[in-house]
């Protein structure tokens, strides 16, 4: 309720109450920015080690194997998406926002806590490290394991839960003042004609990944209803990964390589990315004309790069295009003015496409657990627990 009426009524509350929501959600966020390499090592430390003998690199091998292959699959689609939206469009360009409302600013001074390390670098030492002690250490690794897990979930669910809303509410008033709703009203047509196929898509995802059962499909869709909204107004797949985390539990019946697979592919798996990367980067090159500069190879390497970024991407607005520039330069032969251009547009939609992205992580656990049953059977399963 709390979170509707900022997106409703934000127009009513005054400059003064919006901006202090704000400052509480970036003092959230610089919070859990810290805590979250921590988070993300318990709990792949505590997965794997729960993992039984050759079992954590037969599950690492399918996770990486399966984000290439979906990522490569989304792309596909949006190829063929593209080519159809040029043709409905007609070369039109999006429209930035005209709003000439008041930027939000912090109400107080935020404060900034040092990065000791990055959520890929901890997710990569949660498993090198459970690979490795519990080989020396035994089933002592496993009771420290279940020490840091628990810790984590604490955290999460103690500390950081509790504030979700204020959390969500003070980004969805920076969302409003900066004009990003005005740019989805002012370009609807461009975006639908986008965001429906890539939604229908993730929709097929969970059809498939839930065994053909609507029933099914539609209470995983309903679970992941928190995380994507969340998405939404905060525009960080990795900040949402808590609330993702625990929709998926709720829909799979395995949440020990739930653990692994939601933190895992948070920012490799971004389905919403690859879908908006093409789609629009062609649109702006047939609006500029330098489509018709473009050979064949050049598109086929486009699209291959667009598969290869995502492993180097962090799930954090605009990084993943700003990433793109050499490529956009050397293969759509993007003007500065152009790289400018998109970025910009990119970033006013990302909480559309943050939402698609964070949906698709939902969708691709559920299929994850499916095939790693399919695969291995019960080898997977985690140990059963120590004695204390």
């Amino acid at each position: 309720m709390l979170v509707a009426s900022a997106f409703l009524l934000g127009d009513m509350v005054p400059y003064k109450i919006q901006s202090l929501f704000y400052t509480v959600s970036l003092y959230v966020k610089e919070c859990l920015v810290f805590i979250l390499p921590f988070v993300v090592f318990s709990i792949i430390f505590h997965s794997t080690s729960q993992l039984r003998g050759s079992s954590a690199i037969k599950v690492t091998f399918l996770l990486f194997s399966m984000v290439l292959l979906s990522n490569t699959l989304s792309v596909s689609i949006s190829h063929f998406l593209s080519v159809q939206v040029l043709d409905i469009l007609d070369q039109e360009i999006i429209h930035s926002s005209t709003s000439s409302a008041e930027t939000l600013l912090p109400a107080y001074p935020v404060f900034t806590l040092p990065s000791i390390m990055s959520c890929a670098k901890a997710l990569a030492l949660g498993f090198v490290a459970a690979i490795i002690l519990q080989r020396i250490f035994g089933d002592t690794v496993l009771k420290v394991s279940e020490k840091l897990y628990s810790i984590s979930v604490f955290t999460l669910e103690k500390i950081f839960s509790p504030v979700i809303p204020v959390f969500i509410v003070g980004f969805t008033f920076k969302i409003r003042s900066d004009g990003a709703l005005d740019v989805l009203a002012n370009n609807y047509a461009a975006i639908l004609y986008i965001s429906l196929p890539a939604l229908a898509y993730v929709i097929l995802l969970y059809f498939i990944g839930n065994g053909g059962s609507f029933k099914k499909t539609a209470e995983a869709l309903k679970n992941m209803l928190p995380a994507a909204l969340t998405g939404f107004t905060t525009m960080s797949s990795l900040l949402t990964m808590p609330i993702t985390l625990a929709a998926v539990k709720k829909s799979t019946s395995n949440s020990n390589l739930a653990d692994i697979v939601v933190p895992g592919s948070v920012n490799i798996h971004l389905l919403g990315d690859c879908f908006f990367t093409v789609v629009l980067l062609s649109l702006m090159a047939s609006a500029f004309g330098t489509m018709d500069m473009m050979s064949t190879s050049d598109y086929l390497l486009f699209l291959f790069y667009v598969v290869i970024m995502k492993f180097a991407e962090a799930a954090v607005a605009g990084t993943g295009l700003l990433l793109m520039f050499p490529v956009m330069e050397k293969y759509l032969h993007f003007t500065p003015v152009m790289l400018s251009l998109s970025t910009t547009v990119y970033i006013l939609l990302d909480p559309i496409i943050t939402m698609l992205n964070i949906l698709g992580n939902g969708a691709f656990s559920i299929l994850f657990i499916k095939a790693n049953k399919l695969l291995f059977g019960g080898s997977t399963l985690p140990k059963p627990k120590s004695k204390s």
